[in-house]
């Protein structure tokens, strides 16, 4: 079953073309919605095949904003912090 979240890996291809309209923290805020929705499907689907491969393939879209957008909030955070204070600290937010 978890191999069906493989075929949602194409979607990234799309990611800079979403990016331009939302911003990351809101990709990932919707890839949290999809996750707790497709979990939850799990939670009834029982034996239902059909009800399951659906429940991965929207938990596969889920993990897609979160695994791949934390690096650019961590980014931003690096940017952000640059502006209040005038120093790069890129080392502190990197080991974190």
């Amino acid at each position: 079953m978890p191999m069906f979240g493989i075929v949602t890996l194409p979607l990234i291809l799309f990611f800079p073309l979403i990016i331009k309209k939302l911003p990351a923290s809101h990709l990932i805020i919707i890839g949290m919605v999809f996750g707790v929705i497709g979990y939850g499907m799990r939670l009834f689907a029982g034996v239902n095949m059909t009800l399951l491969v659906v429940s991965y393939l929207i938990s596969g879209i889920s993990q897609l904003p979160i695994s791949y957008l934390v690096a650019v909030m961590v980014i931003h955070c690096m940017d952000y912090s640059e502006w209040k204070t005038g120093k790069r600290v890129e080392g502190v937010f990197g080991s974190v």
